[in-house]
């Protein structure tokens, strides 16, 4: 069993888990024990994270997406569209929505649904408000 260690980055956490990276490995991590579970690994350090409102799926994103959904389902998912992501939120108990790349022209959001795996482009990057940055309004 793997051990918390200073390393840890914390990128969202609930009352009862956590998720966070050390480096490029992404864990889940029960709070009340301490038990952590590596979900995968994403190069170039993941950069978002996100656990459900039920505490029943989680996410991180960055060059790539890993999903957790309870008890034990993990999928890596390397779609295009969804390369450079930097934040998301959820919308509905099995919806999340997507920030890609903020910098760039193919700035975008997507939707995302965590039960079929379905990503459906929802925001281009001409109906964003705000300059290109982490900032931007969506």
């Amino acid at each position: 069993m793997e051990v918390i260690n200073q390393n840890l980055h914390v990128l969202y956490e609930t009352t009862t888990l956590s998720v966070g990276n050390v480096f490029e490995r992404v864990y889940l991590i029960n709070k009340a024990t301490q038990h952590l579970t590596c979900i995968g690994e994403i190069y170039g350090d993941p950069t978002w994270g996100l656990i459900s409102d039920k505490e029943d799926w989680a996410i991180v994103g960055g060059q790539t997406l890993i999903l957790w959904q309870a008890p034990n389902f993990i999928v890596q998912m390397e779609d295009e569209e969804l390369v450079g992501s930097v934040r998301a939120r959820q919308i509905s108990p099995n919806e999340l929505e997507i920030l890609v790349d903020p910098f760039s022209d193919k700035s975008s959001v997507w939707l995302l649904n965590v039960d079929s795996l379905l990503i459906r482009q929802l925001i281009t990057r001409d109906k964003l408000k705000g300059p290109w940055s982490d900032e931007i309004e969506w």
